[in-house]
């Protein structure tokens, strides 16, 4: 994903700072990434120049020694179609000759969205306080969009009260001119939004370390309650890490 404009700048940097010219000062210096996910973002530019931009566009790119990940030790060897479904990922990203077929009973094919939902969230009315019922489900979508619009769905089936809490949009210092219903109306994948919809049984994430270890940036929880300015829930792990 690091663009290699800034690759290049880090290059120059170590070589004046540690008076070597050999690539990176002579300091080991590795990359970890995969480009079957994303290339660098270029804001306004199209697939050119995301390619322009790539590590692999850089002089830098054959003077490093390539290594790959061969076996997913988390598959179970015996476990057929697990194991056949990221193979087919990897022929998806590798530029494979000819299409990539899955066979019949490999996945379920649905013609919406919302028929999508119905499919991997059936009877999340009865289900709603259930840990282990969350661990098994998950949709992926590659936009926000796609991402709100799911949840939105999700968050329809769900048959509890919707409580709706606002962020606060008041200027702290007087005179000063802020537009708020612009800001209020602007999303982040970083920030909750301005009305945060939410009802008993909604998964959430925390995006802020409050409680190291557990209540931690990435953790997941089942709302049980909901306070006048306080959500009460439950921590939604996996069954490895129970």
């Amino acid at each position: 994903m690091a663009n290699k404009n800034t690759l290049t700048a880090l290059d120059i940097t170590l070589r004046d700072v540690l008076e070597n010219e050999k690539f990176m000062g002579g300091k080991v210096f590795v990359c970890a990434g995969d480009f079957r996910q994303i290339l660098p973002v270029i804001r306004g530019g199209g697939k050119n120049e995301e390619l322009e931009h790539c590590i692999k566009s850089s002089y830098m790119w054959n003077d490093l020694t390539k290594l790959e990940l061969t076996e997913n030790a988390r598959l179970k060897k015996d476990d057929t179609k697990n194991i056949l479904f990221p193979q087919k990922l990897l022929q998806l990203g590798s530029q494979s000759e000819g299409p990539v077929e899955f066979d019949e009973d490999f996945d379920v094919r649905v013609k919406s969205r919302q028929e999508l939902v119905d499919k991997v969230y059936d009877d999340i009315e009865n289900n709603h306080l259930n840990a282990s019922y969350f661990e098994k489900r998950a949709i992926v979508s590659p936009t926000n969009d796609g991402v709100d619009n799911i949840n939105q769905m999700i968050h329809e089936k769900l048959k509890e009260k919707e409580v709706v809490y606002n962020s606060v949009d008041v200027a702290v210092e007087e005179g000063t001119d802020i537009q708020t219903s612009v800001f209020n109306a602007m999303t982040s994948p970083s920030l909750p939004p301005h009305q945060l919809r939410v009802k008993v049984g909604s998964v959430l994430m925390i995006i802020r370390n409050i409680c190291p270890p557990k209540l931690c940036n990435g953790t997941r929880i089942i709302v049980t309650n909901l306070k006048k300015n306080v959500l009460v829930g439950k921590i939604l792990v996996t069954a490895e890490s129970k």
